[in-house]
């Protein structure tokens, strides 16, 4: 199973707040905004993602791990191939820092609780 976008798009990155302004790919439209498709739902409901993100950051801490870090190796655990976009080296060297290791199996049911659904 190919995962695509497992980073919802950089909502999980941890570089963006939801509350925050809006990202540049963000663009305002009729009732609200016009979301890149891949985890659109968080912006539907901005607590659930502060949580989500929180939860990242607090594992990222746990593992000497980044926001992103951590939600790559969620998909791996899932079993799945992530499929990640790197803009530069930099971000496919934190990319290639989600490898190497593993959540524990309570840590990535927890977060598949707090995940986005569709």
């Amino acid at each position: 199973v190919l995962a695509f976008s497992p980073l919802a798009m950089g909502r999980l990155s941890g570089r963006y707040d939801p509350w925050g302004p809006a990202p540049t790919w963000a663009e305002r439209r009729r009732g609200g905004m016009a979301q890149r498709p891949f985890g659109a739902s968080l912006d539907e409901d901005v607590d659930a993602w502060h949580q989500l993100l929180t939860k990242l950051q607090q594992m990222g801490q746990k593992y000497g791990k980044t926001c992103a870090q951590v939600a790559i190796n969620w998909v791996l655990c899932q079993g799945a191939i992530a499929l990640c976009g790197a803009r530069d080296g930099t971000q496919a060297s934190e990319n290639a820092g989600a490898m190497g290791w593993r959540l524990s199996a309570e840590d990535a049911l927890l977060l598949g609780a707090l995940g986005a659904r569709g």
